[in-house]
């Protein structure tokens, strides 16, 4: 499966939301073609994020959410309820005039460039891009570091290809990945967990790294303070004995009560 996008749009919303909004107009039109899903003047189209996972299985459901609910936001979609069943919570979706305009002329600038591309003598040769293993890599490592880089940035696609022409696979750049974040997180170099350092000259390197775990060193028995002593028995009191004539009067006085 090969999923496109407009550039324009991935430039300036996010190269997820640029991939969903042309799968909804790809949907939307067919349904206007066939005349269904017409309500309130929009053609419509719906899916659940589950179902959004499946077409787009390198991005988290969580990431499909925060996408559609940017282009909400950016005035590019608007969502609705026409399901038959009150209780169907599935989400329905349509495109703006802003939206449907972008993509109409995104079609055409397209069209024309194949157009013109036939005409040449000499066929153009294409490099299909590696847009998913990019979009795959960088959301791995936005979710394992908790970072926010974009797949579309200049350095980070030029870095990605360049280890991916090298014959290092997705796999690969998402160990490197488990064994930085690992090593890095909660540390001063959790600031290096970006693109350019993970993937560059060192990355091979990174992949066959070996994580020493550290053990947790464990707490050393405290004895009992030397404070708390033991009681000591109270010492014994030798009987004194009493005088004659002390002893005497003793008994005078204790016959005498």
């Amino acid at each position: 499966m090969e999923h496109h996008f407009n550039v324009d749009i991935a430039v300036k919303y996010g190269m997820l939301e640029a991939v969903i909004l042309n799968n909804l107009y790809f949907w939307i039109k067919k349904n206007e073609a066939n005349d269904k899903n017409y309500h309130d003047g929009y053609y419509w189209t719906y899916n659940s994020a589950k179902a959004f996972h499946k077409l787009f299985p390198y991005v988290s459901e969580h990431r499909i959410r925060n996408a559609l609910k940017h282009l909400e936001e950016e005035g590019l979609i608007v969502t609705g309820n026409y399901n038959q069943s009150a209780y169907d919570r599935t989400i329905w979706y349509a495109l703006t005039e802003n939206a449907i305009s972008i993509l109409q002329n995104y079609k055409m600038e397209v069209s024309k460039s194949q157009n013109q591309s036939c005409k040449n003598d000499t066929p153009i040769p294409y490099n299909k891009p590696n847009n998913e293993h990019i979009i795959n890599i960088i959301n791995y490592l936005n979710e394992k570091a908790g970072t926010h880089y974009r797949p579309t940035t200049d350095a980070t696609v030029k870095v990605i290809n360049a280890r991916l022409n090298e014959k290092f696979t997705v796999e690969d750049f998402k160990t490197v990945i488990d064994k930085k974040a690992e090593q890095w997180k909660g540390t001063p170099m959790e600031e290096f967990l970006r693109p350019q350092t993970l993937f560059g000259t060192k990355f091979e390197s990174y992949l066959n790294q070996t994580i020493v775990k550290e053990e947790k060193k464990q707490e050393p028995i405290v004895p009992r303070s030397k404070a708390y002593k033991e009681f000591e028995p109270e010492p014994e009191i030798e009987a004194v004995e009493m005088p004659d004539d002390v002893r005497e009067n003793y008994n005078r006085f204790m016959n005498g009560l």
